[in-house]
């Protein structure tokens, strides 16, 4: 029996105990301020930062000299290429000249270009093969960003000779799979198989020209065939350097150039022609949440058949449980592009508190909202984000809607017009550019993957994004969960999801995962900057004009690394890989010889 005296100090306790978890929820709801939007930087003097990336791109594009600038050999017709071409100079600062040949090249003998970039498609390259072959014998860089006809590179002993090509075996082959040696890009080694080891599917990525390359190349991606007489030595080039002279020429055997993720290939070559590489990155790693639902109770009838829950609950209880689950496995940030409604129909309207509901959530987890432009009923954009803000404004008047996703890049007039605090557009299509300006006020930053599909070319394309940017967008279209396809249920769709997820991007933690408003502000301070760098003896020194806050390199070193007292803070991304954060506008990177390596 419990005495009275025990029995009070028991109930006080109690009350005690009933009282601080009070507390603490009423001062946790009270400070945290789940109806303001402060992700991104709100400091920062985009107009400032915009007028800074201009002026930068018409320095570079007035620029007339030859010498020490990259020239992009190309035929007449348009190619995905020089679009690839265009955004690397944009995001390394560098000034890339276009042209049809190198012949004619004023001053050329006395003033050499940096590096050349060719793409090789219709071309022969008459003429100029030998103008290349000079040039590398005397230090230039060559990149061979797609190649010429392998009939036309079998018919020439310079060219064989500039690319380190023994012998052309075949026109065509058919591969199993390809493998990416370590060091050329971020996030390590991968191998590729063809789909059940079929070399006859229909996926052109794994038929290409047999090049067997000889002595005085390095190979960092292979194809493998079903050849047993031959050793891996002989087995197809995909990417390989030959050494000539005091140059490097590096060659590109497929079409990867043509995709924007190309510009990480293009970084790649060019951290490997020297002892060390310093280059800007966004450093910013983005987990949208597209189209999301669970505003409204709109396709009821099919979800209740399928999980026997409605819209409302089912996001509430199944989807955002597994989206935070994830969330916490890889500590990304949320950015959730809502969808108050999908149909619009006469009388629906989304529930009260739902967003509410969200904006708490996503606060406690460091995340932000935003709008969705997708509709599936016969509305308006500009109908559909009216209705949309009164929905918002009733709910959380004071949160900023600063970002949105849109698939029809024709609509952002509307958009601007409707949201005027809109900062950044979140996009699936393919486009020009992975990251840019989409006009005066508005950066755009496109998919760099989707979360439910992860081939080999995703994989291949991630590692460039990574290395030329330090930059991922990946995007789950919540679409799916709200209105699935047969095999896109949500037990298949969260399988899917969460193992890419806690698999594919544990190579690159060393950066910084951010919602898409902080990316933003990432973006656009990594557009207005450039910067120099040199070396004498153990020390790196690397100048930043346009410095605002902060600013992220990556620096690409060959069998050294940062010295102790190097007090630039940094991390190790692996293969000789390191992130730098840099504050002040001259900086000093003493480095160390590992004593292990050989080059």
């Amino acid at each position: 029996m419990v005495s009275r005296r025990n029995f009070f100090t028991i109930m006080i306790l109690i009350s005690v105990m009933i009282f601080m978890f009070m507390f603490v929820s009423v001062i946790k709801q009270e400070f945290n301020k789940f109806d303001l939007n402060e992700n991104g930087a709100d400091d920062l003097n985009m107009e400032e930062l915009q007028a800074g990336h201009e002026e930068i791109q018409e320095t570079l594009q007035s620029v007339d000299a030859v010498q020490g600038t990259v020239i992009y050999l190309t035929g007449d017709t348009e190619s995905p290429v020089d679009h690839v071409v265009e955004n690397w100079g944009e995001y390394t600062k560098q000034a890339v000249k276009t042209r049809t040949t190198l012949s004619g090249l004023s001053y050329w003998k006395d003033k050499l270009p940096n590096t050349v970039i060719v793409n090789g498609e219709g071309l022969t390259l008459e003429g100029d093969g030998k103008i290349l072959a000079e040039f590398a014998e005397r230090g230039v860089t060559v990149i061979f960003a797609t190649m010429p006809d392998s009939k036309v590179i079998g018919q020439s002993q310079t060219l064989c000779d500039l690319m380190g090509i023994t012998v052309v075996y075949s026109d065509g082959v058919w591969m199993n799979g390809m493998h990416l040696f370590p060091g050329l890009l971020i996030g390590t080694e991968a191998i590729y198989e063809a789909e059940n080891g079929n070399r006859n599917r229909e996926d052109e990525d794994f038929h290409v020209p047999w090049y067997m390359v000889g002595e005085g190349t390095k190979t960092y991606m292979m194809g493998t065939v079903d050849e047993s007489e031959f050793d891996d030595q002989f087995m197809p080039a995909i990417l390989w350097r030959n050494s000539v002279g005091e140059g490097n020429v590096f060659c590109v055997n497929g079409d990867y150039m043509k995709q924007d993720s190309g510009v990480g290939l293009l970084t790649a070559f060019m951290a490997e022609t020297d002892s060390y590489c310093v280059y800007p990155v966004v450093n910013a790693q983005n987990l949208v949440l597209a189209n999301y639902g669970g505003f409204s109770d709109e396709n009821d009838e099919a979800l209740g058949a399928l999980y026997n829950q409605n819209e409302v609950s089912f996001f509430r209880d199944t989807v955002w449980p597994t989206i935070t689950a994830v969330n916490e496995w890889t500590a990304a940030k949320i950015s959730m592009m809502a969808a108050p409604q999908m149909e619009y129909r006469q009388g629906e309207t989304p529930k009260e508190e739902m967003l509410v509901y969200y904006l708490r959530l996503l606060k406690e987890g460091g995340g932000e909202a935003g709008l969705t432009a997708r509709r599936r009923s016969d509305i308006s954009l500009g109908e559909k984000l009216e209705r949309d803000k009164l929905y918002w404004e009733s709910e959380a008047a004071d949160y900023e809607i600063r970002s949105l996703f849109l698939d029809d890049s024709e609509e952002i007039d509307t958009a601007t017009a409707q949201l005027p605090n809109l900062r950044t557009v979140v996009s699936l299509s393919e486009g020009d550019s992975p990251i840019g300006y989409f006009d005066e006020k508005l950066t755009i930053q496109r998919a760099t993957s989707q979360g439910m599909e992860y081939e080999f070319l995703d994989d291949f394309a991630n590692k460039s994004y990574e290395t030329a940017l330090g930059y991922a967008c990946i995007v789950l279209d919540m679409d799916q969960a709200a209105y699935p396809e047969e095999g896109q249920e949500w037990e298949i769709f969260a399988k899917k999801v969460t193992s890419n997820l806690s698999t594919h991007w544990n190579a690159y933690k060393g950066f910084a995962q951010t919602t898409i408003s902080e990316s933003d502000a990432r973006i656009r301070s990594f557009l207005a900057l450039t910067f120099s760098s040199d070396r004498e003896g153990d020390v790196i020194r690397l100048h930043v004009d346009g410095l605002t806050d902060k600013a992220y390199f990556v620096l690409k070193l060959h069998g050294e690394y940062p010295a102790e007292t190097t007090d630039v803070p940094y991390e190790d991304l692996g293969d000789g890989f390191y992130l730098l954060e840099i504050s002040a506008p001259d900086t000093q990177i003493e480095v160390e010889r590992d004593e292990r390596f050989i080059r």
